[in-house]
């Protein structure tokens, strides 16, 4: 029999994120208003059922909707492209930026590009190792 009690509940979309990256350098520096503009990715991605991600939308309107005061947008953006944890793909003035979660595969199938693994913030402390039961 399988444990059914860590799954997703019936018919509610979900996106997987991985203890590597919760515990990487790039996850733990993004400021509140990067991580609303994820946290607004990651659900424009499950209302798509998980596909299109690198075409996902994020209007300055709704992301103002959200939590991120409008002068706070860019930097939002560009912090979280920095973090490697966000790509950006501008198609030109006036014609709508489309995003892409860079740890999972994109919308062409090909995989994720884990920029997010090569950022470094010297200003954090390593990640606690976790103690063993009975060591």
């Amino acid at each position: 029999m399988t444990d059914k009690r860590n799954r997703p509940p019936p018919g509610e979309p979900w996106v997987w994120l991985t203890a590597e990256m919760m515990k990487s350098d790039a996850w733990r520096s993004a400021g509140i208003n990067s991580r609303r503009l994820i946290d607004f990715l990651l659900i424009e991605l499950m209302a798509h059922g998980g596909q299109g991600n690198g075409a996902l939308l994020a209007p300055e309107e709704q992301l103002s909707s959200v939590g991120i005061g409008r002068r706070y947008v860019a930097c939002a953006i560009r912090e979280a492209e920095t973090l490697g944890l966000v790509d950006c793909y501008r198609r030109g003035r006036r014609v709508a930026t489309l995003f892409g979660l860079n740890w999972l595969p994109s919308l062409n199938g090909s995989p994720p590009n884990d920029r997010w693994r090569d950022y470094r913030n010297p200003k954090l402390k390593p990640w606690p190792k976790r103690e063993r039961a009975g060591a």
